[in-house]
């Protein structure tokens, strides 16, 4: 497997398939060279491509080289922001401050003290995840780009395992798919109804993009 450069907006499962591909997959292939195999990452600017570039890597001017495959994972954003807040209240208030900042949205506007009702109420996407794919999906590049939706990942990965040069045989030791902990539909209807207001356009946005394939210069 080539290197692989990861970014995503956060709470989609982007851990699993860092792992996989970062760590279990070569020890499934008795391969111990799997250091700075994968670049995990949510900042929103996209790498560039010099080949050849071996150096050290800045998470904020981002470069690959020709061996790199670019994956964008992305999911449902209303569990993705109840993620956020699961794991802002158990860890550290400041964090959900930090990740919009690496996400590119307005970090300013919101108050650490905040619970997620309180983020919804000011009707907009503060975190900037629209913005964050819409940067992805509009820039042209000179490399591939294979966008993957989480929620269909576990039906995608032969097209995944293809598009990384991972041998096939190696699918059914990909991790399972996990009830998730933050689960929308659970919620009470007033927040649900939030979330729609604030969410439901891109939801229903990257309903249409799917799983795909966005190819260089394109």
């Amino acid at each position: 497997m080539k290197k692989l450069y990861l970014c995503n907006w956060g709470g989609v499962g982007s851990k699993s398939m860092a792992n996989f591909f970062g760590r279990d997959y070569f020890k499934l292939t008795n391969n111990l060279h799997h250091n700075n195999v994968v670049w995990h990452t949510h900042y929103y600017k996209l790498p560039t491509l010099q080949p050849g570039y071996d150096g050290v890597q800045n998470e904020f001017d981002p470069i690959i080289n020709e061996d790199t495959k670019v994956v964008y994972l992305y999911g449902n954003p209303y569990n993705a922001l109840l993620s956020y807040y699961r794991r802002s209240h158990v860890s550290d208030r400041t964090w959900i401050q930090r990740h919009c900042k690496d996400l590119g949205g307005q970090s300013e506007k919101i108050n650490p003290a905040w619970s997620i009702e309180d983020y919804l109420d000011n009707g907009e996407d503060l975190l900037g995840l629209e913005s964050h794919i819409d940067e992805w999906l509009n820039t042209t590049v000179n490399y591939d780009i294979l966008f993957v939706e989480f929620e269909e990942m576990w039906n995608n990965l032969e097209g995944i395992f293809n598009f990384l040069d991972v041998d096939q045989m190696y699918i059914n030791q990909f991790p399972p798919m996990r009830k998730r902990s933050s689960d929308w539909t659970i919620q009470p209807q007033h927040i649900k109804d939030k979330l729609e207001s604030v969410y439901g356009k891109l939801n229903n946005k990257i309903k249409q993009i799917g799983t795909t394939i966005k190819e260089a210069n394109s």
